[in-house]
């Protein structure tokens, strides 16, 4: 190349040929991320999907032991009614009450499982809450989530689903009377805070956006569809690990998702 770029028809021609190179190498970059991203979309519909189905199995079964709950409490409704007025005729008031509360409670065991009002995101608590149980990891819960968010339902679900899917991995890692779990969400004036929270005595690593990564070839990609999901609505994700506890926080509000001044991760 020199002061005269374009001087013969070959130095036309290669001019042509670059141009249509690095063309075509953009247009084979955005279809890759194009196509990296209808992949990772379909991974999460088909994530959410399996989600909900179990969570239907799920309920399913809740409602059939319900129903056999019921079934027997109404057979036996006519022995305890008889039962509680002789003791309450011949002045045993402490047994009584103690019948009455035994049947608050069996009443109380029918009521089926609800964590919060939004259908798409209690499904997705309902299934890993109940995987924490089984593998006796407690869980301490305060969930807030109306039925109607601005954002999507599948989208929160998800992130839920991949952040407590870590915490279950990462608790059972640890000795027993040490898995611990704890959920809270708060929201108000269309602002949705999310903290979730496990005992984790290894190390954990971060990347220079302070989210956790694995050096693992098949781990990673739950944190990878999170920081999508908080950069899609502009959210605030912070995460820690500080006296055997790591610590994930979320921020959401209307107010980001057109706000593009906002940053996406950590502030």
């Amino acid at each position: 190349m020199d002061e005269n770029w374009i001087n013969t028809w070959r130095q036309l021609l290669s001019r042509l040929s670059i141009g249509v190179a690095l063309f075509a190498l953009w247009k084979c970059t955005n279809l890759d991320f194009k196509e990296l991203e209808k992949m990772q979309s379909l991974k999460s519909t088909n994530k959410l999907l399996h989600i909900q189905l179990e969570a239907i199995r799920h309920q399913a079964e809740n409602i059939s032991e319900n129903d056999e709950k019921i079934r027997i409490l109404r057979h036996d409704m006519r022995h305890n009614v008889q039962m509680l007025s002789s003791l309450i005729q011949n002045g045993e008031l402490d047994s009584a009450s103690h019948i009455l509360e035994q049947l608050n409670d069996d009443l109380e065991s029918t009521k089926p499982i609800v964590f919060c009002k939004n259908p798409v995101i209690n499904s997705s608590l309902l299934v890993y809450i109940n995987r924490a149980q089984k593998e006796n990891i407690e869980i301490i819960s305060e969930i807030d989530i109306p039925q109607n968010i601005p954002w999507s339902s599948s989208d929160i679900a998800i992130l839920f689903s991949n952040v407590l899917e870590n915490a279950i991995n990462a608790s059972c890692q640890q000795q027993k009377g040490n898995k611990e779990i704890h959920i809270t969400t708060r929201y108000t004036d269309k602002k949705l805070a999310i903290v979730v929270k496990n005992r984790f005595d290894g190390e954990v690593l971060f990347n220079n956006a302070s989210m956790p990564i694995s050096m693992d070839a098949d781990h990673g990609i739950g944190m990878s569809s999170v920081s999508t999901i908080v950069s899609k609505y502009h959210g605030y994700v912070a995460c820690s690990h500080e006296k055997g506890w790591f610590t994930i926080s979320f921020m959401f509000s209307e107010h980001f998702i057109n706000d593009t001044t906002f940053s996406g991760q950590n502030g």
